[in-house]
């Protein structure tokens, strides 16, 4: 069902539009996120707030990446 899909995918040539997602700060977004909820979860933080104060943390990190790290 899904072989048409792949083969497009496979044949494709690799460009920014097909190379995949790409955020350089994977890592620290997750864990900003992943501690986050688990603060929510345990009703630490109202969630609400955690998710904007998360969202202005790593919105901050990819614009430092972004700034300081050149496309090859």
């Amino acid at each position: 069902q899904f072989e048409t899909a792949r083969d497009q995918l496979q044949k494709s040539p690799i460009t920014n539009y097909t190379a995949g997602a790409l955020l350089g700060v994977f890592p620290t977004a997750r864990q900003t996120v992943e501690k986050g909820m688990e603060d929510a979860a345990l009703g630490r933080v109202d969630a609400k707030a955690m998710l904007e104060q998360a969202a202005q943390s790593v919105t901050k990190e990819i614009d430092t990446y972004n700034r300081t790290v050149r496309p090859r």
